[in-house]
């Protein structure tokens, strides 16, 4: 099932679901703040994803395009994914070239859910999804040199989960009635862009 998303009239915060339809439903992911709203956007539903190696990277794994190099990393993209007790998209040991961009991950509430877990990881590119009702909006493990930009979190029980992150830029995230829980990790950068329940970081 496809969803398309007219942005041309939207000015509020990504993610925030639109007056009269469903959240489940209808996602503004792309908005006049964050990226041109020329034309409409499509999301499309797709099954949980694991991608567990380098060479895990293929269309049936959502793989939208890509070769993994650093001027084409492999893209995934415009996703609508309704994680259950595992994450909706799970990428371990991995370091290529991998831009994540224009998902939602809706835990619908469902317990233990993860919107993505990335786990000894390096050269990924999170921007522009939104988690919504997650456990966990993101959960990050023994990874480096990844970035989080552009991206909302809405009322997961945590927004992002760090556990050994290094290396890594965050910027001009939004968590609103969730936040980020930094356990351990060094040389990361968080910019004052980043906000929580409208305030910085």
């Amino acid at each position: 099932m496809n969803f398309t998303f007219d942005t041309s009239h939207l000015s509020t915060v990504l993610g925030t679901p639109i007056e009269g339809v469903s959240h489940t439903d209808f996602y503004n992911l792309s908005i006049s703040t964050r990226q041109t709203a020329s034309n409409p956007i499509t999301v499309e539903t797709h099954a949980p994803i694991s991608i567990y190696d380098n060479f895990a990277f293929t269309s049936e794994n959502g793989i939208s395009g890509g070769n993994g190099s650093f001027e084409n990393p492999y893209i995934i993209e415009n996703w609508l994914i309704h994680p259950t007790s595992s994450a909706g998209l799970s990428i371990s040991q991995t370091d290529v070239y991998v831009l994540i961009r224009n998902c939602v991950f809706d835990g619908l509430l469902y317990e233990s859910s993860t919107g993505i877990s990335l786990a000894n990881c390096q050269n990924i590119n999170i921007t522009n999804c939104s988690f919504i009702e997650n456990s966990f909006g993101i959960r990050l493990q023994n990874s480096n040199e990844n970035q989080f930009s552009f991206n909302n979190f809405s009322k997961n029980k945590i927004g992002i989960l760090i556990d050994n992150l290094n290396n890594s830029i965050f910027n001009e995230n939004v968590f609103e009635k969730d936040g980020l829980v930094f356990m351990n990790g060094q040389n990361n950068s968080i910019d004052i862009s980043n906000k929580l329940n409208g305030k910085t970081i």
